[in-house]
């Protein structure tokens, strides 16, 4: 077999278990998401229901990256096909940067969950509503529109390297902020939640979720930006095993165990509540007026006993 087929055979294969991967990941969230929706009787958009969807949406067009890129990508030059036409050269920059900018979001979720723990605990949900959510959703929609932009920009280019340079810079900088974000408020939440006064397995399993997401988040963040300051404007050729296996690790490692992480902590199916109390899966708004007893109030509901769901998938 000469150095061109087995450059493509490793390629197929690398397409085929990460894209397996993916899809199995997207199914996963997909069904917890309707299962989620279908228990919440068309209540509020919960952070559990929001990450569920971002999760199978990030899955699903990863999953359809790596089933375009194995026929697409050049294995050997490491570029996009010469032979390329531009909408299918377009479509592969959108695929593989789309799941890459939810991601952002799903992490920017995640901290702003526990902005809105710590704001509740500190007399500060004016300041969470007025500035917080408002400043997230500006940031993620300039993010998304720049994120348009670039494929404005790539349709009429032949540009076949795996990272642009600017997208490249500009997913550095996202990712460097996401990670301070959730190393800020993540600390923040943990440092709050010492203070209030619930039973001790209840806080120490908050304070380990807390933890874990922080430091899985802002390690995978972290390693992102560093991968994609590293290949921005140069070929990715797939010389040998190793090279397949940081591809892998790439995917797997700073993208795939972050997101399961966050399907992991987020599984729990609540059962119904009444219309008071289904306000969210931290139900902070109508917890009470003393600040230090909603933070108790949302730790105990978090941990309750819940009815298991009569199907997960």
């Amino acid at each position: 077999m000469d150095k061109d087929a087995s450059a493509e055979a490793l390629g197929w294969t690398l397409c085929a278990v990460l894209g397996l991967s993916y899809g199995l990941v997207a199914g996963v969230a997909g069904c917890r998401a309707l299962n989620l929706r279908g228990r919440g009787h068309g209540g509020p958009w919960t952070t559990q229901k929001v990450l569920h969807l971002l999760v199978t949406l990030c899955a699903a067009a990863r999953c359809a990256f790596f089933a375009h890129a194995s026929t697409l990508w050049d294995w050997e030059a490491g570029t996009v096909s010469a032979f390329a036409t531009p909408a299918p050269r377009l479509a592969f920059y959108v695929l593989d940067q789309l799941p890459t900018t939810v991601l952002f979001t799903i992490y920017a979720s995640v901290a702003l969950f526990w902005a809105e723990m710590v704001f509740v605990a500190t007399d500060g949900a004016l300041l969470y509503e007025d500035y917080a959510r408002p400043a997230d959703a500006v940031v993620n929609a300039a993010t998304y529109a720049l994120l348009v932009m670039q494929w404005a920009a790539l349709a009429d280019r032949s540009y076949a390297f795996y990272a642009p340079g600017p997208y490249a810079l500009v997913s550095a900088a996202l990712y460097a902020f996401a990670a301070a974000l959730l190393v800020g408020f993540g600390r923040a939440a943990a440092y709050e939640l010492r203070r209030v006064p619930i039973e001790g397995v209840l806080r120490r399993k908050k304070l380990r979720e807390i933890g874990a997401l922080t430091s899985a988040g802002a390690l995978a963040t972290l390693g992102r930006s560093v991968a994609l300051l590293a290949v921005r404007d140069r070929p990715l050729p797939l010389e040998g095993p190793w090279d397949a296996l940081v591809a892998a690790g790439y995917f797997g490692l700073l993208e795939l165990a972050p997101v399961l992480l966050v399907l992991y902590y987020y599984r729990r199916i609540p059962r119904p509540r009444r219309p008071d109390e289904h306000a969210a899966l931290f139900p902070l708004k109508g917890a009470g007026r003393d600040a230090r007893d909603a933070l108790r109030r949302l730790a105990e509901l978090q941990f309750e006993p819940f009815e298991p769901a009569e199907s997960v998938l």
